[in-house]
């Protein structure tokens, strides 16, 4: 679970084997998460990061809903990292 957790060796680990795997990044705010969904690319898969059984996970489609996850997540788990993931639909 940590290394699936922390997301550079994660893909560290996808790399070496040949096995592909989405866009990503790490944010501490709505500012960043936004900033990370330029790069990545929407819909966006976003959750608190050692979640459990995918609570509190959402897929979103803009800038506004994201930003409404984040800061919703944020006050519910404060200082939690939120992880982004480009959502692959039919994968």
């Amino acid at each position: 679970m940590d290394i699936a957790e922390v997301r550079g060796r994660l893909s560290e680990l996808l790399k070496s084997e040949g096995i592909p795997y989405p866009h990503f990044g790490v944010a501490m705010n709505a500012d960043e998460a936004i900033a990370v969904a330029g790069t990545v690319g929407y819909p966006i898969l976003v959750r608190p990061s050692y979640v459990l059984g995918e609570q509190r996970m959402k897929i979103v489609i803009n800038d506004e809903e994201l930003e409404k996850h984040v800061v919703k997540l944020l006050k519910d788990l404060p200082n939690n990292r939120i992880l982004l993931d480009h959502f692959l639909d039919r994968a």
